[in-house]
């Protein structure tokens, strides 16, 4: 009887014993705008509606034309391609891609029905009705902020695995982690638990694509040519970093928050393995790549965290990135 009063005594006291301290909270998460542009269902029977495209309602003057539409179109023509046709299908353009991008996404080529067309200046959409009631938004909305740019600030850092402990909740989406926060709360806290670089300010128009890329090249051997003196070695480069897309525009028409569409690459070479051949020595990189991204609606003053999945199975630093993005007149970023 004396050993199971000991045990009883055990677990009495194991179970009175205090729980360990949770880690201080030092942000929390906030609840996102809902977006104007998202489609619940973009099923149904496709429907046909024509937009005569202006070029003076897209572009803010003469010359606007060419920098809206300097990557590449919806279809992913290169650039000149556009640059040589008229301002009107250049407008035309420069909405479908834009349209194409940010309103159902991946659904434009599940049907034949559907379509999403240029004639000169008229721009044909074919969709389901919910999916159109969203295109006109967004046309309204590129008609409102032609002269209204998007500025974006992004940091890339890495943070200890343990520190994370100090955000409360972050969201999984693939890739990673993600959650939306005030700036300014994860500002502090990015300076205390991490080391990083600003990039520089990108600032595009609303609805241009855009990138920041922070990369790295590492040359290696990849093989061997005949040529007139034997073999000789072929040099290839390989690309480490991190790229960031972006695609932005107001929730809107009038409105002061940003629909902004990001997908995040990041891609380590983690070795350069030699073989030797009888030709001289081979370099086999060994590389991985992780991708993560999504959908927002931000507002100024907050800023989206994105934690990436580990490149390494080692537990390492985790790399995140921070993006705030605000709106800005064309007429004073031209000044």
């Amino acid at each position: 009887m004396r050993r199971c009063c000991i045990v009883l005594v055990l677990l009495a006291a194991a179970c009175a014993a205090p729980p360990p301290p949770r880690p201080e909270i030092r942000i929390r998460p906030l609840t996102p705008d809902p977006s104007a542009f998202e489609v619940a269902e973009s099923g149904g029977e496709p429907e046909t509606r024509r937009y005569r495209i202006k070029p003076e309602e897209y572009f803010d003057d003469v010359s606007d034309g060419q920098g809206r539409v300097d990557f590449h179109d919806y279809q992913g023509k290169p650039a000149a391609l556009i640059q040589s046709v008229d301002r009107a299908t250049a407008a035309a353009l420069h909405a479908a891609r834009v349209i194409r991008a940010l309103i159902a996404p991946g659904t434009w080529d599940q049907d034949a029905r559907r379509a999403l067309y240029v004639d000169h200046d008229e721009l044909v959409v074919r969709h389901a009705p919910a999916v159109l009631d969203r295109i006109d938004r967004l046309i309204d909305t590129l008609k409102s902020s032609r002269q209204t740019m998007v500025r974006c600030r992004a940091k890339i850092f890495s943070i200890q695995q343990g520190l994370l402990a100090t955000i409360e909740n972050l969201a999984p989406i693939e890739g990673g982690l993600a959650g939306l926060f005030q700036g300014e709360a994860l500002r502090a806290l990015v300076s205390k638990v991490s080391t990083g670089l600003w990039s520089p300010d990108c600032t595009m128009f609303t609805g241009q694509e855009s990138y920041l890329m922070i990369r790295e090249s590492t040359p290696y051997i990849e093989g061997y040519e005949v040529g007139e003196n034997g073999w000789t070695p072929k040099v290839s480069v390989l690309v480490s970093g991190m790229t960031i897309h972006m695609r932005g525009v107001p929730n809107g028409p009038g409105s002061e928050t940003i629909f902004i569409d990001v997908n995040l690459e990041a891609r380590e070479s983690r070795a350069v393995r030699a073989v030797t051949l009888g030709a001289g020595p081979l370099q086999m990189p060994v590389a991985a790549t992780v991708r993560i991204g999504g959908r927002f609606v931000i507002a100024q003053g907050q800023a989206l965290l994105f934690v990436l999945q580990p490149l390494r199975s080692d537990p390492g630093p985790l790399v995140a990135v921070a993006l705030e993005a605000e709106l800005e007149p064309l007429r004073e970023k031209s000044k």
